[in-house]
């Protein structure tokens, strides 16, 4: 389960197109990959670059599966205003006034529920490569 920003983000999408290598890897090997975005429903699909998705990907936009992770933050106001310079605007992404996002992160939960691996970095920027999530996940897998 990976949390990301939104399709806005281009730290995000850099992410999901790398993720890209090993997602069919991931599936194969019994994992079901989903992806949880702030986008609001409406926004989810468009929002994004690739065309070719075979994975799950739901809206997190009020944040609530986020802030059950405890890796959703408040979005200050400073950098409300810096997005807005750079033409992306959080209200109308996520449809609330919350000015909240996800810290982008990696879970691997096994099927009772555990969660079993956990990458999160308050920093936007430095994200889990694709290397890294499947060395990660090859001890867990069910076929290997």
């Amino acid at each position: 389960m990976l949390f990301y920003r939104g399709g806005w983000c281009p730290y995000c999408n850099a992410q999901l197109s790398d993720l890209h290598l090993v997602e069919p890897k991931l599936r194969k090997s019994g994992f079901e990959v989903v992806f949880l975005s702030s986008d609001r429903p409406e926004l989810l699909y468009s929002s994004l670059k690739a065309a070719d998705i075979h994975y799950t990907l739901l809206s997190d936009s009020h944040l609530e599966a986020a802030k059950s992770f405890h890796v959703a933050y408040h979005v200050d106001d400073a950098t409300v205003a810096k997005l807005r310079e750079y033409g992306e605007d959080l209200e109308a992404t996520t449809g609330t006034k919350e000015h909240e996002l996800p810290v982008p992160s990696v879970f691997i939960i096994d099927t009772s529920g555990t969660i079993r691996f956990v990458y999160s970095n308050p920093d936007y920027k430095i994200r889990l490569s694709a290397d890294a999530l499947w060395t990660a996940a090859q001890p867990l897998a069910k076929t290997k």
